[in-house]
């Protein structure tokens, strides 16, 4: 089971960097309760999914590096172990940057990045949190854990 929450995950805050420095498994209400960090130091206790619920916050995932150079298509294709359901929706975007590659051209040249860290937000959480964890073992796997890719 991936859970969407990780100790040391770069998360966004109402689009504010921060760092998860906490969990505790299970959350209440079937998700993870998380302590993180903001940039300026505070420590902060949250349940992501009742704040998101009421409103209150809105949680992200940073996208893992990878996703800065390979586009979802990409992603689909070589990253080991893509749940089929994931898989779909990595597929689901590539008529997105069609379209926006076809008007780019006409308008101002091949210039734009249609990599997956563009296309983030149309992915869910558990989504996101699914293929940073498996962009990070195939990072492990390829180069070992002392050059971890954890930005």
């Amino acid at each position: 089971m991936t859970y969407i929450w990780k100790e040391g995950q770069k998360i966004t805050v109402d689009g504010k960097p921060a760092v998860v420095t906490r969990i505790k498994l299970p959350g209440p209400y079937g998700d993870n309760s998380i302590e993180y960090r903001t940039p300026d130091g505070a420590l902060v206790k949250d349940n992501p999914a009742l704040t998101a619920y009421y409103g209150k916050r809105k949680y992200d995932i940073v996208p893992n590096t990878l996703f800065q150079a390979w586009r979802p298509d990409e992603v689909a294709e070589c990253l080991s172990g893509v749940p089929v359901e994931v898989y779909q929706k990595l597929w689901d975007l590539v008529p997105l940057y069609e379209k926006q590659s076809r008007e780019n051209i006409e308008d101002r040249g091949p210039e734009v990045d249609y990599t997956l860290s563009e296309y983030w937000e149309h992915l869910d959480l558990e989504q996101k949190a699914t293929l940073n964890e498996l962009a990070e073992a195939q990072h492990k796997r390829d180069w070992g854990d002392d050059n971890e890719n954890t930005e």
